[in-house]
């Protein structure tokens, strides 16, 4: 966690004292929430919002730093140790790549305001790594780029660039086998 998880683990906090039904003052649960804070930020906080939801469900009583470790550590023992200089992926990181990986990385146009406004509300939405972000992904034991759903103008540019990349094989002479999109591409107004 880093000090911008603050406002969430403060949350998660006073979910967990209300259910253990834990009264105390303003400058107490400040100090408690500091200590825990402290001892739990080597974990993302999505994880330990995850540990907090196994806590309520299992434990008859506020768990200790110690054992709030070990729901983490249980819920991830089947995946493999991050590597000491990189970030292991998010829960919610690992959730989406996943559900992209299933969807062959393209998913049903969208109607946001962007999609709209950029005239590409008609097209399936990609999804395309981060350049400048990578993490462990425990469940492939490598190092990946982080991933995100292209929207708007951002979209409008790849649905561009891959017909230009197409042109360009095609010119060559070569037929676009091994490729991870339908030949087919939908045309985008903006190129």
């Amino acid at each position: 966690m880093t000090d911008f998880d603050r406002s969430k683990f403060e949350d998660v906090m006073k979910r967990l004292a209300r259910h253990y039904n834990r009264k105390q003052s303003e400058t107490d649960f400040a100090a408690w929430v500091r200590t825990y804070f402290h001892g739990l930020r080597k974990w993302e906080i999505d994880d330990v919002i995850h540990g907090a939801e196994r806590i309520i469900e299992t434990q008859r009583r506020f768990p200790l730093v110690a054992e709030w470790h070990e729901l983490i550590r249980l819920a991830k023992r089947d995946l493999a140790p991050c590597p000491v200089n990189a970030r292991q992926m998010t829960v919610s990181e690992l959730a989406e790549h996943a559900r992209a990986q299933a969807l062959g990385y393209e998913d049903e146009p969208c109607n946001c305001v962007d999609c709209v406004r950029a005239h590409v509300d008609h097209l399936a939405l990609r999804f395309v790594p981060c350049d400048d972000e990578v993490a462990f992904n425990p469940h492939t034991n490598r190092l990946m780029a982080v991933g995100y759903w292209l929207h708007g103008e951002g979209l409008g540019r790849w649905y561009a660039q891959h017909r230009s990349v197409y042109a360009q094989v095609r010119a060559l002479g070569l037929k676009p086998e091994r490729v991870f999109v339908r030949d087919e591409t939908p045309e985008y107004e903006g190129a």
